[in-house]
C-alpha cells in the first residue's frame, strides 16, 4: 500500500533522554539550570500559537491523499520520538510509542485532530467530532537511547509489509514486542548510509 511521509517537526536522534542533554553540573548547579529552563517557558499564548502552526502544517501535508492511503508523521515531543499513521479518509490516529503503550502528549493529541478539523474544513465535508485514536503495541525500546532508531524501524516494517498477505492491520504487523540487535543495527547501517550522502 502505498504511503504518504509528511516532513518530521524535528531531525530525529538516538536519545529520548532530557537527562543526557544536560551538562554534568554539580546537583546545586543542574538544579538551578532547570529552574532557569521552567522560568524562561513561553507563555500559553504563545504556545497555543505554536500548536495551531504546527496543525496548520500538517493539515497541508493531508490535502491530496489517496482513498485507503495513510500518512506516516514521525514526531519529536520533547526528547522522545513517537510515530503517528493518520488514514484520513476515515478519521483514525494510530500512535506507536517504543517508550509506552499509551497516549501520553496531549499537545501533539491536539495539534493531530485540529489538523484534521482544518482538513475537513478545507475538504468540505463534515468528518467526525473527534477522530478514532488507536495505540498499536509495537515492539518496545529497552533503554531511554533508542527512540529515534525504533520509530525508523517501524517506518521500514509499516512500509514493506502493510497489505502483504495476512498483514491488513497495523497491529498484526507486530506480533512480537521486541526487536533483535540485528533488526536495530540494519536501521542503524542504514541511516548513516544516508547521513554520508550529506557529508
Amino acid at each position: 500500500m502505498a504511503t504518504l511521509p509528511a516532513a518530521p517537526l524535528r531531525w530525529p536522534s538516538a536519545s529520548c533522554t532530557a537527562a543526557s542533554h544536560l551538562p554534568h553540573l554539580p546537583l546545586p548547579s543542574a538544579i538551578a539550570a532547570v529552574l532557569v529552563r521552567i522560568l524562561s517557558l513561553p507563555d500559553k499564548d504563545f504556545i497555543q500559537e505554536q500548536l495551531n502552526k504546527r496543525a496548520s502544517y500538517l493539515s497541508s501535508r493531508l490535502i491530496g491523499t489517496s482513498t485507503g492511503q495513510l500518512v506516516v508523521v514521525p514526531c519529536n515531543i520533547g526528547f522522545h520520538w513517537i510515530l503517528t499513521m493518520i488514514n484520513v479518509e476515515k478519521e483514525i490516529v494510530y500512535l506507536l510509542d517504543p517508550l509506552r503503550h499509551r497516549i501520553y502528549d496531549q499537545d501533539w493529541k491536539y495539534v493531530v485532530n485540529m489538523a484534521l478539523t482544518l482538513y475537513n474544513a478545507e475538504a468540505g465535508r463534515k468528518g467526525k467530532k473527534q477522530p478514532t485514536w488507536e495505540v498499536v503495541k509495537a515492539p518496545r525500546q529497552p533503554d531511554a537511547k533508542q527512540c529515534g532508531f525504533y520509530i525508523m524501524r517501524y517506518m521500514k516494517d509499516i512500509i514493506e509489509n502493510f497489505g502483504v498477505g495476512d498483514k491488513e492491520s497495523l497491529p498484526s504487523l507486530f506480533t512480537n514486542l521486541k526487536y533483535t540487535l540485528v533488526e536495530i543495527n540494519e536501521v542503524r547501517s542504514e541511516w548513516a548510509e544516508c547521513m554520508l550522502d550529506y557529508i
